[in-house]
């Protein structure tokens, strides 16, 4: 998605592209004249080939783009490889937290929600698209299965609801949710 992590049993590097998903490892397998089709195995390999324009395929795009362009990489060195440690550090770099101004005798308001544990991570909130409360969007990035609990922080919303796609209300979450690895789930937090 945004990340390659490249580690041992001790330690490593996650190397983050927000500006240029494509990327291939061990070697350059889609070249037009040669093209390998889908890879079924990934070999560990410490070599990674970044494709900053996704035109170096035979489609209907102009062969070139001209002005100048901006990609940025990251390269975070870690302890241990967690997977979620590393998807949270790539949504970092990708979506930046945005600073807005305020009075320096104005306190700050406490979180609306808190997801725990920590390796599942919050993609998204939004207002729902049908009625009123909030949409709130859940990738478990650890790798393994997770019980997962939001924890609603008293500002008017009292319910958490598993939802579908669409934001239709399922069920009621009264415990915890149970996350099998790289899934999502929508819930729907809805006010008093």
């Amino acid at each position: 998605q945004r990340w390659v992590d490249i580690s041992n049993a001790e330690y490593g590097v996650t190397w983050v592209t927000p500006d240029a998903p494509l990327v291939e490892v061990g070697a350059i397998t889609n070249d037009p004249r040669s093209p390998v089709g889908w890879i079924r195995k990934l070999e560990p390999s410490t070599t990674l080939y970044s494709y900053v324009m996704n035109n170096y395929w035979e489609t209907n795009y102009k062969a070139s783009q001209s002005g100048l362009h901006t990609f940025r990489y990251y390269i975070g060195p870690h302890a241990r490889f967690s997977a979620g440690q590393a998807a949270r550090f790539a949504v970092g770099k990708g979506q930046p937290l945005v600073v807005v101004g305020c009075s320096p005798d104005r306190r700050a308001k406490k979180s609306l929600l808190t997801v725990s544990p920590v390796d599942v991570i919050a993609t998204a909130m939004k207002p729902s698209d049908h009625g009123e409360g909030l949409i709130l969007r859940l990738f478990n990035a650890s790798g393994q299965k997770e019980n997962v609990r939001v924890r609603l922080n008293d500002q008017g919303y009292e319910t958490v609801l598993l939802s579908d796609l669409n934001e239709r209300e399922l069920s009621e979450v009264t415990r915890s949710i149970e996350m099998v690895p790289w899934e999502i789930v929508t819930l729907r937090i809805s006010p008093r």
